[in-house]
């Protein structure tokens, strides 16, 4: 617990109608000095939810890194003989709460309008309604008009046109199929996928006659994302070829 970037969070209830000039307080002589002693003031500001609220977030190395520096910062007469008294005198309470960098860096990947949530969103959407719930009217939202499919299927038409009908055979082949999202990596306009493949094989697709027999197969995906909407595709892992090892009877 001791290892590891942290993020501080603290929240002062200022005393009432004093926020203003608390700002102007911190701004102008705490955070100049909090600079100087080498601490990470990430934000701060008045916190939206009440008029006398104000919250200062600061970055860390590790618990003893924070603990140390505190220390010597609180103990120090740059503190004490600066703005202490007059910061004080205008809080009635003040808390800390400590959160592991990496619990919030995975928080505020979520939140919506970052490109890792509009990744996630957008192939949670092609996986998890266009496939598994068989939504192909989709496709032609999450990819673009000018999509490209770099590792296409045996007569696979271009353009989305394409992967709506390879889902529609798919799924005509193997009602039940269902994907699940193992990962999903976000980074620099691109989104990759770990997928889990399962289902059973009721019907025949393409060369391959139907067994009744269940598969479970593992996919990636690599997606180039523009504008909010795939552009190009590469694809690791067969579906068809599974499907030949099951009818062959060597899984």
């Amino acid at each position: 617990m001791r290892n590891g970037p942290v993020l501080e969070i603290l929240t002062l209830d200022v005393k009432a109608g004093q926020r203003d000039e608390f700002q102007r307080l911190y701004v102008n002589e705490a955070l100049p000095l909090l600079r100087k002693w080498k601490f990470r003031v990430l934000a701060h500001g008045p916190s939206p939810h009440d008029a006398d609220s104000y919250y200062v977030i600061r970055l860390f190395d590790s618990l003893g890194e924070r603990e140390a520096s505190e220390n010597a910062y609180y103990g120090s007469d740059d503190w004490n003989n600066g703005p202490r008294r007059a910061i004080l005198d205008m809080v009635d309470h003040f808390a800390w709460a400590v959160v592991p960098a990496a619990t919030w860096l995975a928080i505020a990947t979520q939140l919506p309008g970052t490109a890792d949530a509009e990744g996630r969103s957008l192939v949670q959407r092609l996986f998890g309604e266009a496939v598994n719930e068989g939504r192909v009217e989709l496709i032609k939202e999450i990819y673009a008009p000018h999509f490209i499919d770099r590792t296409p299927g045996p007569g696979q038409a271009p353009g989305p046109a394409g992967i709506v009908d390879v889902v529609e055979r798919y799924r005509a082949a193997i009602p039940d199929l269902r994907i699940e999202l193992d990962d999903v990596v976000v980074a620099d306009g691109f989104i990759t996928t770990r997928e889990t493949w399962t289902g059973t094989h009721r019907h025949d697709l393409a060369d391959i006659p139907a067994t009744n027999r269940p598969f479970s197969m593992s996919r990636m995906h690599i997606f180039r994302v523009e504008n909010g909407a795939i552009v190009e595709e590469w694809t690791a892992g067969s579906v068809l070829d599974t499907l030949r090892t099951v009818a062959a009877g060597r899984s």
